[in-house]
């Protein structure tokens, strides 16, 4: 049983470059000879680095504590906020000029505590968050109370009535983006369109309100989730680029993690359009830049596989091959799962049947997977049996597979994802002791599309099986024709 919050420790720890880690570890031996817990720290540091077992115990837990507090001072430190150097960490570094100006006025330096605050107040909007300005000008107000500057404290007050207001509109916009936000796993669904349309009208109003870089933000980003499911992708990715205009505001206001999101959404949307040059381009891009702890890191990286395996560039992407995918605390389970369904495309297309079919069963012994690959992995099981002639096995599938269809009411399911035919192929062929030479024609497969949510069932078409039929034709011609001669 893992000790809490252990995995977040290994968690943050990751998230450091190399010359960060490096950095965190020379503090902590310039402590060691004065202090024995910077020493026990380091010690516990490597065997966290190394994932040996930490046992579950009061004094491990306490170091656990200890050891998450003094690397969050660390990254919190002027000087780490300064390398780091994005407008995420930039809001921070701001937030702590305003706890010294705070702290001045405790230590009764009026005048220089209202300097401090002066300075965070003339900061562009762009730069400084609507909400840490309206508690700037609160606490301003306090402090000149005291002063008897009256006119000063006149002016801030209409500051902050006006900053109040301004942060009213962004909060309604900010709502609106998050509901759009949560319901964007539905691509292309029709009922999105009404609820897409409507916030974009609410937008629009409340941009004549106050018309400011993050409201054309969220303008842009819903305009381009409306254009997405329209289908009209070009039009998508231009909405993305005027979006990318306004990210300083979005990191603020924290509504991406990253700048480099925007250009992992254009990368899926140039995949789904079939543009591989742009979408390769984009994606690279997001898989140098990002720490590889950040889940625009793994997005990237399986929209470059997926790039790869429809180019059949299958080379670039064995690395899959020896990959395990543990659970993180970060990922949901089907983020897990598509890459062991990708592993499992690869591994059929470079003809390791045997590996592939281990790890079929290991999908479906270490996860609950829901129908839509559900239908997927048990029409690959049946396929790769009768690839490798082992043909009772293929028996015993198809019956498992005719009563699961039959009991939980998926003919309709299966007929959805364009698999009936195939379904209706690999019985016949059962019927026949795989002797027929059904002229099957299989329906053309529906183009790899990634969704927003970027679980699995977007890409389960990504092995063709048209060319497995044309394979298993092709052999009954072949074994024909030997036969003949």
């Amino acid at each position: 049983m893992p000790i809490a919050n252990l995995q977040w420790l290994k968690t943050l720890l990751s998230s450091l470059n190399p010359n960060e880690l490096d950095f965190f570890k020379k503090r902590l031996k310039l402590n060691a000879d004065r202090q024995n817990r910077s020493s026990k720290m380091l010690q516990f540091i490597t065997q966290v680095e190394n994932d040996q077992e930490i046992k579950k115990t009061e004094k491990n837990r306490k170091m656990i504590s200890a050891t998450e507090d003094r690397l969050l001072n660390h990254l919190l430190d002027d000087n780490c906020l300064k390398k780091r150097d994005n407008d995420l960490l930039r809001n921070i570094h701001l937030s702590k000029k305003f706890l010294k100006a705070q702290t001045l006025f405790s230590e009764g330096c009026t005048a220089r505590c209202i300097e401090h605050l002066n300075a965070l107040l003339r900061l562009p909007e762009t730069n400084l968050h609507l909400f840490l300005k309206e508690q700037i000008c609160s606490f301003k107000l306090a402090v000149l109370a005291t002063t008897g500057k009256q006119e000063e404290y006149l002016q801030t007050l209409e500051m902050k009535n006006e900053t109040e207001y301004k942060r009213s509109v962004e909060v309604k916009a900010i709502r609106i983006y998050n509901q759009v936000k949560l319901r964007s796993n539905q691509i292309r669904n029709e009922n999105t369109v009404p609820l897409l349309n409507s916030a974009i009208d609410q937008i629009k109003s409340l941009k004549s309100k106050h018309n400011s870089d993050l409201i054309l933000f969220i303008q842009y980003a819903i305009e381009s989730v409306l254009l997405e499911n329209e289908n009209k992708l070009s039009q998508a990715i231009l909405k993305l680029n005027q979006a990318e205009k306004h990210t300083k505001s979005a990191l603020i206001n924290n509504l991406i993690q990253s700048s480099l999101e925007l250009k992992s959404e254009k990368a899926r949307l140039f995949l789904n359009q079939g543009n591989y040059i742009d979408s390769s381009f984009y994606a690279s891009i997001c898989n140098e830049n990002s720490p590889n702890t950040t889940i625009t890191y793994y997005r990237a990286k399986k929209i470059l596989f997926i790039n790869n395996f429809l180019k059949e560039n299958h080379t670039s992407n064995s690395w899959i091959e020896g990959a395990s995918f543990k659970k993180d605390l970060r990922f949901k389970n089907s983020d897990i799962i598509s890459w062991y369904y990708l592993k499992v495309c690869h591994l059929r297309s470079s003809n390791q049947l045997d590996k592939c079919l281990k790890t079929i069963d290991f999908i479906t012994d270490s996860f609950k997977i829901n129908s839509d690959l559900n239908i997927y992995l048990r029409l690959h099981k049946i396929t790769l049996y009768i690839s490798l002639e082992e043909l009772d096995r293929a028996d015993k599938e198809i019956e498992s597979f005719r009563k699961y269809i039959q009991r939980n009411k998926l003919k309709k399911l299966l007929n959805n994802f364009g698999k009936i035919n195939l379904y209706q192929f690999l019985k016949e062929a059962k019927a026949s002791g795989y002797q027929t030479q059904a002229n099957l024609s299989l329906e053309t497969p529906k183009p790899v599309n990634i969704p927003i949510s970027f679980n699995y069932t977007g890409y389960l078409d990504l092995y063709n099986f048209k060319l497995w039929i044309g394979e298993q034709q092709h052999k009954q011609i072949s074994a024909i024709s030997s036969a003949v001669i």
